[in-house]
């Protein structure tokens, strides 16, 4: 039991560095790009931001059929292409290529980034942590935090200094190493057991399935546009960029530490306690974007963009696991992950868009807080026995 049970927290530690490795770098900081490479090519933010949206819209197809990908091959196996794809397509937008190839390479990265981030980890922990699903799932999911905190000051600083080209390719070469190396010495997927299933044995929707879906929806669209508007709004008050790559890093390290509590408070007081602080969060943590520019109130905002931000990622996965069971959760997950990238996908798309016409964050940001407020009260309108 003690070997099995550290085989357990081993996994935990991989998934902590993978995550923090490829996804913290990939998707949290890409925010920093965005200017840069807006700036330097002449090319509208809201084209630059598509290169995201396009990430997440395959990320969530890709999520949607992660199951039927784990019941033909093993999970480790899958984990071990993307470890080596995703590096190598990311170190390819170095190069001075067209918008249009870099949308095709966005979207190889985001078909492969579910193997090695939360759809793929989300499986492995509940397999090893079938009871204390919450703390182990917020433990490994903060390595994305402490990701994208290092490599905001890191990759920011290279921009200023190098450009974005040199961003990339640093990057790339540094998930090649450790995320391929984690993967094959520390992950361990042996208790990991996908069940092919027959042809005549099609999947059950479990109660509740829809309900959690649009709440993965809602917890995938809201708070990205807050995080996604910090860094570009911070650069337009004149804050400049050192500045600004400081807030995302104080946000990462705030994710690390919220995902902790807010798995430890899931498991304590539920899921739909848990959800309701982090849209009142992402409430709060809207209004302080928009002031964005009053230094005294960066700590309170920090804190409130760090809480707003884990529902984002910890939702999905906590949704499925509560409405499903062992025959149905890769599926369910699959599903619940893909509906909250697709709300991901669309914040950076709509956030540029609205700010390429209007010339500000703002209206979105003012939208944001109606947007949570609809989801506040569907989650408090739940029945009871449904968000336990």
């Amino acid at each position: 039991m003690m070997k099995e049970n550290k085989k357990g927290w081993i996994n935990v530690l991989g998934a902590m560095i993978i995550l923090g490795t490829v996804y913290g770098c990939v998707i949290n900081c890409f925010t920093l790009f965005v200017v840069p490479i807006s700036n330097e090519r002449g090319i509208e933010r809201e084209y630059v931001s598509l290169i995201l949206t396009i990430m997440f819209l395959s990320y969530m197809v890709s999520s949607s059929l992660s199951g039927k990908v784990y019941e033909k091959i093993r999970l480790k196996k899958a984990m071990v292409v993307s470890a080596i794809l995703v590096p190598l397509f990311y170190f390819s937008l170095s190069f001075p290529i067209p918008l249009v190839l870099m949308y095709i390479l966005a979207l190889l990265i985001g078909l492969l980034l579910p193997f090695m981030s939360f759809t793929s980890f989300s499986v492995l922990i509940s397999s090893w942590f079938p009871y204390n699903t919450g703390l182990a799932t917020g433990i490994a999911f903060m390595g994305s935090g402490i990701g994208g905190m290092v490599w905001s000051v890191v990759l920011g600083r290279v921009i200023e200094k190098s450009g974005y080209s040199t961003s990339f390719a640093l990057a790339g070469s540094a998930m090649l190493f450790i995320a391929l190396g984690v993967t094959l010495f520390l992950i361990d997927d042996s208790r990991v057991v996908i069940t092919k299933k027959e042809k005549n044995n099609k999947y059950v929707k479990p109660d509740g399935l829809y309900k959690a879906l649009l709440l993965s929806f809602l917890v995938g669209i809201t708070p990205l546009f807050i995080s996604q508007a910090m860094v570009p709004k911070a650069l337009d008050a004149g804050l400049g960029g050192a500045y600004a790559s400081s807030l995302n890093a104080f946000f990462m390290a705030g994710l690390c530490i919220m995902k902790v509590m807010m798995g430890k408070c899931y498991d304590k007081v539920g899921i739909k306690k848990t959800l309701f602080f982090g849209l009142f969060s992402g409430f709060v943590a809207s209004i302080l974007t928009v002031f964005i520019s009053h230094k005294e109130f960066v700590v309170f905002y920090i804190f409130f963009l760090s809480v707003n931000g884990t529902i984002q990622s910890m939702a999905p996965t906590l949704l499925a696991k509560r409405i499903s069971d062992d025959r149905n959760y890769t599926s369910t997950n699959g599903l619940c992950v893909a509906i909250n990238y697709l709300g991901c996908a669309l914040s950076p798309l709509i956030l540029n868009i609205v700010y390429e016409r209007a010339g500000s964050y703002n209206p979105v940001l003012i939208a944001d807080l109606g947007l949570i407020a609809i989801a506040s009260i569907f989650l408090i309108a739940e029945r009871k026995n449904q968000a336990k």
